[in-house]
């Protein structure tokens, strides 16, 4: 027998190197000449003690440390510039399945934009760090480099918004090859909302390229990376959503005399009423909602829009109410009294910049009517005309033309509300939630199998 080497028969026992050790103290050679020193100096102990104390703490200590290896939890952040209300639920939901898996997600935020603050969408989580953020405007942007350090010295990987103006990006991206932590980011894919420069598009791609993972909020945004170069294969489609089982928990406990009360408080007819929700700003046109609703209750008598939501444009909506235009505003609307105005209302009114809305509508079972504006979110994918939303050209008489008749012809109302319902099961939190676990498990096996 080779000196120090264990028996077959026993080599099945051995769990730990200090076991290892142990065994072969025991039975191999060397094992005598520690007996004899011990038996010299009157200290060779019982096979039954012959592990120390000392030893065994030892043992035990290796142990532990074995056991925290395998549960050593790889470290993920994602960098957003506000910790937002309406993304607070899907962090509750993915932080602690991914922590089952090894992995500690943690949120790095800056101060909230002024937009965000006019919505008061704002929230504070355990899991969100704010951290020290500057920011400058220039080139007609409004440029922001956030600490993220403060929130996670050394994570594995990194996910950043699909967006230029943040320029924290640029150093991860330079820095993921030469030992710095993996780079993804998460998106629309392509500009939808807002009009781009070519630079700043052909910037947007460079930057997508160079991630090891991309997280798309829907399947086009995903396709349009992909022809653009990023493998498919490292594309994880979310669905982007919001929390539409909440949402529903809270439209089945709004009572019928609720929604009575509610209509004798903003004089409200049965079948005459649209709601806008969501953030009442500038791209959002609401100027050119004022005007259709206008012309809508001309033609259609007992009309009323009410517009729930803050922002830069709903100081023109308390003047316009003020001088007697037919609307209400709510103000900010959530939990119970985001389900009541949704349950007063007979159909949805968004002309332009449809984004979670559409998430909305589909939850409620409450129609869009819409406009063919070019710059929709990417969720306005999530509607089909003439089933779950309408779209007219848009053209303030064309748009009113288009409300007025869908209140009118209550059976394709209700018949567009029973498809919202129906469509609204393969939007849920759940499922973007699981989509981005997958993702998140994907770059991991990939990241050890590079390693």
């Amino acid at each position: 027998m080779e000196w120090g080497r264990p028996r077959p028969e026993l080599s099945g026992s051995v769990k730990t190197p200090f076991e290892v050790l142990m065994t072969r103290r025991q039975i191999g050679g060397g094992v005598r000449l520690v007996e004899l020193r011990r038996r010299r100096q009157g200290t060779l102990r019982t096979p039954a003690t012959r592990i120390g104390s000392d030893i065994q703490s030892r043992i035990d200590a290796m142990q532990r440390r074995t056991e925290s290896r395998q549960v050593i939890m790889r470290k993920l952040l994602v960098i957003l510039p506000a910790s937002t209300a309406y993304r607070a639920p899907f962090f509750d939901l993915v932080i602690p399945r991914l922590a089952t898996h090894g992995i500690q997600l943690t949120v790095a935020h800056g101060g909230a934009a002024a937009s965000f603050r006019q919505r008061g969408d704002v929230v504070d989580r355990p899991w969100s760090v704010r951290v020290r953020t500057r920011t400058r405007d220039a080139a007609n942007q409004p440029w922001a480099l956030r600490r993220w350090r403060e929130a996670e010295a050394k994570p594995d990987l990194v996910i950043v918004q699909q967006a230029i103006k943040n320029l924290e990006t640029y150093p991860l991206i330079a820095r993921q090859r030469l030992n710095g932590p993996s780079v993804a980011m998460w998106g629309h894919g392509k500009n939808y909302s807002t009009p781009q420069r070519r630079a700043a598009s052909l910037l947007k791609q460079w930057l997508v390229r160079r991630c090891d993972w991309f997280f798309a909020y829907t399947e086009s945004g995903a396709a349009f990376i992909a022809e653009h170069g990023f493998p498919p294969d490292h594309i994880s489609v979310l669905r982007n959503t919001i929390d539409t089982q909440g949402l529903q928990r809270q439209l089945a406990a709004v009572t019928e005399s609720e929604v009575s009360e509610f209509r004798g408080q903003n004089d409200l007819v049965p079948g005459r009423t649209a709601l806008f929700l969501g953030g009442v700003d500038d791209n959002k046109g609401i100027e050119f909602l004022l005007l259709s609703a206008a012309l809508v209750a001309e033609q259609l008598p007992g009309f009323k829009l009410l517009v729930a939501g803050e922002g830069a444009s709903a100081a023109a909506c308390r003047a316009a109410q003020t001088a007697g235009a037919p609307l209400r505003m709510l103000g900010r609307v959530e939990g119970h009294a985001k389900a009541l105005a949704l349950s007063a209302a007979d159909v949805l009114v968004v002309p332009q910049s449809i984004g979670l809305v559409a998430v909305d509508s589909l939850a409620a079972g409450v129609p869009i009517v819409s406009t063919s504006h070019p710059l929709h979110g990417p969720e306005a994918e999530y509607l089909e005309d003439r089933k779950t939303a309408v779209f007219v050209e848009h053209e303030a008489s064309c748009y009113a033309e288009a409300i007025a008749d869908l209140l009118i012809d209550t059976e394709r109302l209700e018949a567009m509300a029973q498809a919202c319902i129906r469509e609204s099961d393969s939007y849920s939190l759940e499922n973007m939630a699981q989509a981005f676990i997958d993702g998140v498990l994907a770059w991991n096996a990939l990241s050890k199998s590079q390693s």
